[in-house]
């Protein structure tokens, strides 16, 4: 079989047919507060570099907005509410809550550009840079990316986190990259890195920050051999780019035609 390939290959465990315990752990260094805003980086590409950057809010227009809305709240309020205790109750707690709606919106966009870049690759180098980690990386050390969804052990709700993971002194080790990508953000990643990236989707049977030490709370098993599921055989072979010198697993259809695409 001709595993020879010019795009990344991309490892799919679909929710109904169980999920892989994990294989790695989970790195000290993380952001205390995560952003699971939707399309929160922008992908820059300037020759072999590519920076995935906090985008910018725009602070003219929403401060703009501020002293026009503000003023005309109060104004609505007092001539149009007839009731003089409700009257002063909007003209007092609105623009107080208005105030601090906008100040913790400032606080926490600060915050997240003070982070600094998502995620910078370096084809010339072959080097992948985590500004947020304060790490950085050679290709080599790299095994993929790391597409996972599913709940936390302390949020219920179901989001997306992007990973890398990483080979250090025999062990895996997951760096978070952004929560919630968009898959067109994703896709753009593993094509100028050429970096192999396994999807995960866990489903209620896990939880998606679970590492090697909670491998027991996850209902399934890592999947490493061939299995027929639905149309679709999973089977071992070298992954392009970077990480060709380990075993990657990729979706094939029953024609033998690989399935790469999101």
């Amino acid at each position: 079989m001709n595993t020879q390939r010019t795009t990344p290959d991309i490892v799919r465990h679909p929710e109904p047919e169980g999920v892989p315990k994990p294989y790695w752990r989970n790195a000290p260094h993380d952001p205390i507060i995560r952003d699971y805003s939707y399309n929160a980086a922008i992908p820059r590409i300037d020759g072999d570099v590519m920076r995935l950057t906090v985008p910018r809010a725009p602070w003219t227009f929403l401060i703009g907005f501020a002293c026009v809305f503000l003023p005309s709240f109060v104004f609505v309020a007092r001539y149009f509410i007839p009731e003089p205790t409700i009257r002063l109750l909007f003209m007092i707690a609105g623009p107080l809550a208005a105030v601090f709606a906008f100040a913790l919106t400032y606080w926490m966009q600060s915050y997240h550009e003070g982070l600094g870049d998502f995620l910078v690759i370096d084809r010339a180098s072959r080097t992948m840079e985590l500004p947020r980690s304060k790490e950085r990386f050679p290709f080599a050390q790299v095994v993929c990316f790391q597409w996972i969804r599913g709940r936390t052990q302390q949020n219920m709700d179901t989001e997306v986190d992007l990973n890398v993971l990483v080979r250090d002194s025999g062990e895996i080790i997951r760096y978070h990259v952004m929560g919630n990508p968009s898959r067109r953000l994703v896709k753009q990643v593993i094509s100028f890195s050429e970096i192999c990236i396994e999807e995960i989707d866990m489903g209620r049977r896990g939880y998606r920050d679970a590492d090697v030490a909670h491998a027991d709370q996850v209902k399934g098993s890592r999947l490493s051999r061939c299995t027929d599921r639905g149309g679709f055989r999973e089977i071992t072979v070298l992954a392009a780019g970077p990480a060709s010198e380990r075993g990657c697993s990729a979706l094939w259809n029953r024609d033998g035609r690989v399935i790469v695409g999101f």
